[in-house]
C-alpha cells in the first residue's frame, strides 16, 4: 500500500466488470481524465476509493448482484498512482414472485433480473394508484426474502391506505405572510382541476399546479393538507407570486461573404396579467445589421394581444399584428392574424393551434403588391428536462398552412413543416448528443402554378447549415431578390451535435450539418465552445464546408446565446 498521500492519480483500471462499462465506473470512483490542458488529476487518498469501492458494491446489489466481491491494488508509475480495480460480480439474482398486500392494476412480468430501480418503480406507482383514489397518506413497505441456492427474489408490498380524504376547501394563502395575494381568485378557479368534495387526487393537483406555473404568474408553488378530521381536510396552496412583465433579450453574431460581421438582436416585453385578469400583451423587435456599412438587412415588430379563457374555455385566443422588412428577400409585410391555442398538461409547454391570417406583400425589386390569405395548423410538444440545456427528452413541432383555398388572396398553395429535436446522454456518461431533422415542402394548387419567393425554403447559414452563407444552397431562380439567388420547394435538414462539460460553467460541442433542397446538397463540419449561464449557454462556434469549398475558405464564426436546436 502506497504511504505517499501528495501523490496524484494518473489511471484508474478495472478488470472482471462486464455488467457496468469502464466510464460509468470512473464516475462513481469520482475520476475523470483531464481534457487537453484543463483540469488536473485528483489526488490520490486510500480512504477515498475505499469509500468508492463501498459505492461500486451498492451499485452492483442494486442491479441484483448480491455475490460481487471487489479487491483493489495500487502502484506509482511515472510518478503518479495507478489504480488496479478487480470486479468479481457473480451471477446475477432474479424477481420470481411479486406479492401484493391490496389489490393494484399493475402488471408485473415474471421472472426478471432484480433492479433497485425497478421495485421502487413499483412501489411509486402503488403510492401514485392510491393517492389518485383519494388516500394521500398511503404506506407502502417493502419486504424481501432472499434465495441465495436458486439465485431468486421475492418481493412482498405490504400496503396501508389509510383514511380516504375529501377536499373540505380550498385555501389560498401568500408564502409571502406580511402580504396578500393580488391575483384575483377567479383565476385560481380556471386552473385548479380540484374541486369542493373531491376526493384527493395527485395528478389533478399536479395538473393544477402544472396549470398555474404556465399562467407566468407565480415562482413557486407548494401545498399542504391540513385540518384532517373525519375523513375531510383543508387543501391549503402557498403561492410566490412573480412579476408580471418579462423582459426577454437576446443576441448574436456571425460572418458571411457577403456581409463580413451581422449582428443579431431579438427582444421581447411581456406584460402577463394585463387587468389583472390574465390577459397578456407581447410586443417584440428583431433586427439584423450589417456591422460595415452600419445597415439593416432586417427587421420586424410584432404585437401580440391573448385573452386566456376565450369563450370561457380552456382556450386562449391571440391577436397578432406583425410588420417586418428584409433586405435580401426584397420584402415589406404587414398583415393581422387570429389563433385559437389548446394547451395541453403532459410534458411543460404543449399546444395545438388552429389559425388565420393576412398577409399584404409589397415586393421591393419587382414594385408589386400581392396579398396572402392563409389558414394554418400547429402541434407543438415540448418533453426536454431543461429547455436551456437538455440532457433528455425531444421537442417536437408540426406545421400546416394553406393558403388561398380557391377564393382568397392572389395564391394558392399548401406548405407544411416538421421540425423535430432529441437529446440523451450517451450510456451511463457526461457526454450527451442532440439531434435536429427538419423537413418541409410547399406544393402550389388551383388558380397558381408559381409560388411567392418570399415561402420557398432558403438553405445555408446559421440555424440550418453552418459553414455556408445563407440563402447560398439549392436550384437557380430565374432571377435575383435582393440576396435571394436560390430557393426550392422540398427541404430537408438534419443537424447532430455532441455535447459534453469539461468545467462547471464551460463546455464544448462537435458539430455535423446536413441539408438537402430541391436536390441540391451540402454538408459541414465544426466544434464549439459553451459557457454556461442561467438563462442558455454563451456559444461560439466555427463550421466549415465539407461540399464546394475553395482554398481560401477558413470558415464560419458564430456567436449567440442558447443552444442552436
Amino acid at each position: 500500500m502506497i504511504l505517499l498521500l501528495a501523490l496524484s492519480i494518473d489511471r484508474v483500471e478495472f478488470h472482471g466488470n462486464r455488467f457496468l462499462k469502464d466510464g460509468y465506473l470512473r464516475g462513481l470512483f469520482g475520476y475523470n481524465r483531464t481534457f487537453l490542458w484543463f483540469g488536473r488529476y485528483p489526488e490520490y487518498s486510500p480512504f477515498l476509493i475505499r469509500r468508492s469501492i463501498s459505492i461500486v458494491e451498492q451499485v452492483y446489489k442494486d442491479s441484483g448482484f448480491f455475490d460481487v466481491s471487489i479487491d483493489w491494488s495500487d502502484s506509482i508509475f511515472n510518478g503518479k498512482v495507478r489504480i488496479d480495480v478487480k470486479i468479481s460480480e457473480g451471477e446475477r439474482y432474479r424477481i420470481t414472485k411479486v406479492i401484493f398486500s391490496k389489490s393494484v392494476p399493475l402488471n408485473v412480468k415474471l421472472p426478471r433480473y432484480f433492479s433497485e430501480a425497478y421495485i421502487s418503480k413499483l412501489e411509486n406507482s402503488i403510492v401514485d394508484y392510491f393517492q389518485n383514489m383519494g388516500y394521500p397518506m398511503v404506506e407502502v413497505q417493502r419486504e424481501m426474502k432472499t434465495d441465495y441456492e436458486n439465485k431468486s427474489v421475492e418481493v412482498i408490498f405490504n400496503i396501508n391506505e389509510n383514511d380516504r380524504i375529501r377536499i373540505r376547501n380550498i385555501i389560498l394563502k401568500s408564502q409571502d405572510t406580511t402580504k396578500d395575494l393580488r391575483t384575483r381568485r377567479r383565476i385560481f378557479e380556471r386552473e385548479i382541476v380540484l374541486n369542493r368534495g373531491d376526493y384527493f387526487s395527485k395528478d389533478k393537483l399536479e395538473e393544477s399546479i402544472s396549470r398555474l406555473y404556465r399562467t407566468q404568474l407565480f415562482s413557486g408553488i407548494y401545498w399542504r393538507l391540513e385540518n384532517i378530521k373525519d375523513g375531510y381536510a383543508d387543501l391549503v396552496i402557498y403561492i410566490k407570486e412573480g412579476d408580471p412583465r418579462i423582459l426577454d433579450i437576446s443576441f448574436g453574431f456571425q460572418s458571411e461573404a457577403r456581409y463580413p460581421i451581422l449582428f443579431r438582436f431579438d427582444n421581447i416585453f411581456q406584460h402577463v396579467n394585463l387587468f389583472n385578469n390574465l390577459q397578456r400583451i407581447q410586443l417584440s423587435t428583431s433586427f439584423l445589421i450589417d456591422i460595415s456599412k452600419l445597415s439593416f438587412v432586417s427587421y420586424g415588430a410584432r404585437m401580440v394581444y391573448q385573452e386566456p379563457y376565450f369563450l370561457d374555455f380552456n382556450l386562449r385566443a391571440n391577436i397578432n399584428i406583425p410588420v417586418y422588412y428584409d433586405r435580401d428577400r426584397g420584402l415589406f409585410q404587414y398583415g393581422f392574424n387570429g389563433e385559437i391555442v389548446r394547451p395541453y398538461f403532459f410534458g411543460q409547454g404543449n399546444d395545438l393551434t388552429f389559425g388565420t391570417a393576412f398577409e399584404n406583400r409589397r415586393s421591393i425589386y419587382d414594385e408589386v403588391i400581392y396579398k396572402i390569405f392563409r389558414v394554418y395548423q400547429g402541434l407543438n410538444l415540448d418533453f426536454r428536462d431543461d429547455i436551456f440545456d437538455p440532457n433528455w427528452g425531444s421537442l417536437l413541432r408540426f406545421s400546416l398552412n394553406e393558403a388561398g383555398l380557391g377564393y382568397f388572396g392572389d395564391y394558392d398553395f399548401v406548405k407544411w413543416i416538421s421540425d423535430m429535436s432529441f437529446y440523451q446522454r450517451f450510456f451511463l456518461s457526461s457526454w450527451k448528443w442532440a439531434l435536429r431533422v427538419y423537413i418541409g415542402g410547399i406544393l402550389p394548387y388551383g388558380r397558381s402554378d408559381s409560388l411567392p419567393v418570399v415561402d420557398l425554403f432558403t438553405l445555408g447559414g446559421e440555424g440550418q447549415i453552418r459553414g455556408y452563407d445563407r440563402f447560398s444552397i439549392g436550384p437557380d431562380l430565374p432571377k435575383c431578390y435582393g440576396g435571394i439567388c436560390k430557393a426550392g420547394r422540398q427541404i430537408l435538414i438534419i443537424n447532430y451535435e455532441i455535447r459534453r462539460r469539461f468545467r462547471r460553467d464551460w463546455g464544448f460541442v462537435i458539430l455535423f450539418d446536413y441539408g438537402r433542397l430541391d436536390g441540391f446538397s451540402a454538408y459541414s463540419t465544426g466544434f464549439g465552445i459553451r459557457y454556461f449561464t442561467p438563462i442558455g449557454p454563451i456559444r461560439l462556434d466555427w463550421a466549415i464546408k465539407l461540399k464546394d469549398r475553395s482554398e481560401t475558405d477558413r470558415g464560419r464564426i458564430y456567436i449567440s446565446l442558447g443552444h442552436m436546436f
